[in-house]
């Protein structure tokens, strides 16, 4: 907290760095983790509702009434680059597709294309 004057504070100059490998498959596990435990859990009724969905995009927000499969419908379809490394991630570096897959193997809906095809 700081007294303002009714300017601005000044712009810190700190240098834009790129993220790690480990920051980005981090990050990546965590969108996928946090949209494929929807609709698991003890009661597997989750009460959501998907307001937005777009292949890189889902907003949802908590309400009183069970999921629907439309919503449901709308998740599994913002996951399937996730499981098919298609769209995006179709670039990503094998070892990545690999490293990824070994965080997100224990996900309730989790059959990627990386385990289908190693095993």
């Amino acid at each position: 907290m700081g007294i303002s004057n009714g300017s601005k504070p000044t712009k810190d100059d700190l240098p834009r760095e790129s993220p790690t490998q480990d920051h980005l498959i981090f990050a990546i596990a965590g969108v996928y983790l946090a949209s494929s435990r929807i609709g698991n859990g003890k009661d597997q009724k989750s009460r959501i509702r998907v307001n937005y969905v777009s292949k890189t995009f889902i907003i949802y927000s908590l309400i009183d009434s069970e999921i629907t499969p439309e919503a449901m419908k709308a998740i599994e379809t913002f996951e399937q680059p996730f499981e098919k490394f298609s769209h995006q991630l179709a670039e990503l570096p094998a070892d990545i597709k690999k490293q990824l897959c070994e965080h997100i193997m224990h996900a309730p809906r989790h059959n990627c294309s990386h385990c289908s095809e190693n095993t």
